[in-house]
């Protein structure tokens, strides 16, 4: 489970665009997707504009029920076939420690590795947009139009 409750504090979330820029997110609570033989396939998440210091335990279950649903009839209507791998899932949730920035469990170094690598894509996605949108800027300015903001 992965709970974020204040996105400008995190310093994973604290540069992206949805919470620096339009709809301005500052909360969020995921729990992942799991196939029946443990791979993590996605994520089922809740986010809010306003901090949510006060998730509860009680919140992450239902999330977790939730995430196991989607995860059956996501299974069941992709065909999906088991390998029979059993992976073994550990979720932790403190909710005794509410803290600026979030507390992410990850179960096994695989999934660990997974989740390294989509954070740093979405850092290098997030450059790349920014990047873009300073080249648009540019251009805009050197045809003599007002600035977009």
């Amino acid at each position: 489970v992965t709970v974020v409750p204040n996105m400008t504090a995190d310093v994973r979330f604290r540069d992206n665009p949805l919470v620096l820029d339009g709809i301005k997110l500052r909360s969020f609570v995921g729990y992942p997707l799991v196939t029946s033989d443990g791979f993590i396939v996605g994520v089922l998440g809740v986010a809010d504009t306003r901090p949510r210091e006060n998730v509860t335990v009680r919140h992450v279950a239902q999330l977790k029920k939730l995430a196991t649903h989607v995860s059956r009839v996501l299974e069941e209507r992709s065909g999906y076939q088991p390998t029979g791998h059993q992976q073994q899932h550990h979720h932790v949730y403190d909710s005794a420690a509410p803290q600026a920035h979030s507390q992410t469990y990850n179960v096994a170094t695989t999934q660990s590795t997974i989740h390294n690598t989509l954070l740093d894509l979405l850092k290098k996605t997030e450059a790349t947009g920014k990047t873009l949108q300073q080249t648009q800027q540019s251009m805009l300015n050197a045809t003599g139009r007002p600035p977009q903001s």
